[in-house]
């Protein structure tokens, strides 16, 4: 069974500390709310800093998520870089394959224009040999 139970006191003005109340946390995911200090308790089952996996009690937000303690942070942050990178990495490959297209098609389109011009230049040469055997080629 997961159980704890929660005995909150509050200091008073006078310097003691009378029981202000008293909560169960039964189950993982439930958690009490301190509302004086804007933080919460939970029961969280996991592996924590220790490479232990076993219940937890556990610092948490407003709606029961769990606070990531130091380690965890770091575990999120090197994440969030490896994401990065990958979408860096995708975004440069992205990159790459346009440049790649266009260098094709320039490519492409400098074949093309060689192929006109070698062909106008036959056609000039053919001009020219019908002029030397006495034929107009524009009356062809």
């Amino acid at each position: 069974m997961n159980y704890a139970k929660a005995k909150i006191w509050k200091l008073s003005p006078d310097g003691n500390y009378p029981e202000e109340l008293a909560q169960s946390i039964h189950n993982i995911g439930e958690f009490i709310w301190l509302e004086d200090v804007g933080v919460g308790l939970t029961l969280w089952f996991g592996e924590f800093e220790e490479n232990v996996s076993r219940v937890w009690l556990r610092w948490c937000d407003i709606k029961g998520n769990v606070h990531p303690t130091g380690a965890e942070r770091v575990k999120i942050s090197d994440r969030r870089v490896e994401l990065e990178q990958n979408r860096v990495k995708l975004e440069q490959n992205r990159a790459d394959e346009e440049k790649n297209r266009a260098d094709q098609e320039k490519n492409r389109a400098d074949e093309e224009k060689n192929r006109a011009e070698r062909a106008e230049t036959i056609a000039q040469r053919l001009a020219q040999r019908l002029r030397e055997l006495g034929e107009d080629p524009d009356e062809l």
